[in-house]
Order: structure tokens, then C-alpha cells, then sequence
């Protein structure tokens, strides 16, 4: 899936799925670059998983708290698992805060549905 395909799926901007992509909000391995200079990249489909993550906490915690990124970089690997498996789990992770403080974070899969509904559309 292309960066453009994606933004429209998700309905995002292709310079937010570039902010993604330079956060490690999209993981390093769902994608591959292609074309000479590597500059066409090519998302795997549960990209859309960290994308429609990213706007339910952005939503939740504030568009300019950077725990939305910490979380989503830190359920890479369950969201890899979790896309894999059709049954719904809760996500958990720990998360610590600027202030020191542990913030741990259980969130539902209902976000993977979406974003497989998206990826489908």
C-alpha cells in the first residue's frame, strides 16, 4: 500500500503518514522502500492499525503529547500478533511519563478492526 493510499484509507494527511514513518510510529519493518533512490515506500497493511491508533489516543491525550508515539512505538509487536489474530485481547503496556511516573496503558483491539476495515474498503 502506498503512503497515499494509506492517507486516504485513514483519512490522513500523506504528510502526517511521512511524520509516521520518520517517528517510528510506523515500524521499520512494514516498510519496504522501493524505486531507485528508496524513496517510494511501501506500507504494509497494518500501518492503518498504528495510524488509527494514533488519532484514538492523539484524541485522548492531546494532539501534542508525545505519549500517543511512545505508546504505539512500544505495541509494535502485539499489534504485529494481533493483526495476525482475528480474536480480540486487550493490549497492555507500561508506560513511563516525563514526570517519572508509570502510565500503563490497556487498550481494546477494536482499533485493528477499523483499521483492517479501512485497508479492505
Amino acid at each position: 500500500m502506498t503512503k497515499i493510499e494509506l492517507a486516504e484509507r485513514c483519512q490522513a494527511s500523506p504528510m502526517l503518514i511521512d511524520q509516521y514513518v520518520r517517528d517510528g510510529v510506523i515500524a521499520p519493518t512494514w516498510i519496504t522502500k522501493l524505486g531507485r533512490a528508496g524513496k517510494t515506500l511501501d506500507l504494509h497493511p497494518m500501518s492503518a492499525a498504528a495510524v488509527v491508533l494514533m488519532a484514538m489516543l492523539g484524541e485522548a491525550l492531546g494532539g501534542n503529547s508525545p505519549t500517543p508515539k511512545r505508546v504505539v512505538r512500544a505495541l509494535h509487536q502485539k499489534i504485529e500478533v494481533q493483526w495476525r489474530n482475528p480474536e480480540p485481547t486487550d493490549l497492555t503496556v507500561d508506560q513511563e511519563l516525563e514526570s517519572g511516573e508509570i502510565l500503563q496503558v490497556t487498550i481494546r483491539t477494536r482499533f485493528i478492526e477499523k483499521a483492517r476495515a479501512l485497508v479492505a474498503a
